[in-house]
């Protein structure tokens, strides 16, 4: 709790990290042997503090809870740009009207 946050520019990273030349498939795989190791460091923790507080200079008071709980939400969030995405992909090939199968809010 006592460390500076590693800084991080997400819309930079396109970029600097060129995301969009790599290899799809291989992210992919990188990612879910990522997530998989960090769920299984998750588990082994024993009686983890989810109330550790990081004081973050701008925003205050910050918990272990509240880092774990905002690394799902954001995973949310990219679940539902995929969402959004695979729709509208679906809506410019087939050029077919899709208000039958619901209200789709993008």
């Amino acid at each position: 709790p006592d460390e500076q946050l590693p800084m991080f520019n997400p819309q930079k990273w396109v970029t600097e990290r060129d995301y969009i030349g790599q290899n799809f498939e291989a992210k992919v795989k990188e990612f879910l042997d990522e997530r998989t190791y960090s769920i299984s460091w998750l588990n082994s923790l024993k009686d983890p503090n989810w109330q550790n507080t990081y004081h973050h200079p701008k925003l205050g008071p910050m918990t272990a809870e509240l880092f774990l709980t905002n690394w799902l939400a954001h995973d949310h969030i990219h679940i539902r740009q995929i969402n959004r995405l695979s729709y509208q992909f679906l809506q410019h090939q087939s050029g077919i009207d899709l208000s039958y199968a619901g209200n789709f809010k993008i």
